[in-house]
């Protein structure tokens, strides 16, 4: 069954970024370069997989890329700052709708 790929924005872009160098060990550009003009076809197919291996990391494998991007865009207007928010430490907050 095909799946609707999730949208990426440059906060979102940034925080898959982060992801990255998680996996791999290593740095990718400052984070003022990350910006949505330099994603090629490649680079863009290798950030779908990262956002379905954190939908199963962080959701449990249970939201769709849409919906993935509806609740990352969220967490990250709220806290621009942070890439990577881990919902098992947010008690009751994550239950507010926006987790």
């Amino acid at each position: 069954m095909p799946r609707l790929n999730g949208a990426i924005d440059t906060p979102i872009l940034r925080h898959l970024f982060k992801k990255l160098e998680d996996i791999y060990r290593e740095s990718f550009p400052s984070h003022y370069l990350w910006t949505i003009k330099m994603i090629d076809k490649e680079d863009y197919d290798l950030l779908q997989k990262v956002i379905r291996q954190d939908i199963r990391d962080s959701f449990k494998d249970k939201l769709s890329p849409v919906q993935y991007d509806d609740i990352m865009g969220r967490r990250l207007d709220r806290c621009p700052e942070c890439f990577s928010l881990d919902t098992s430490e947010m008690g009751d907050e994550a239950d507010d709708g926006y987790w």
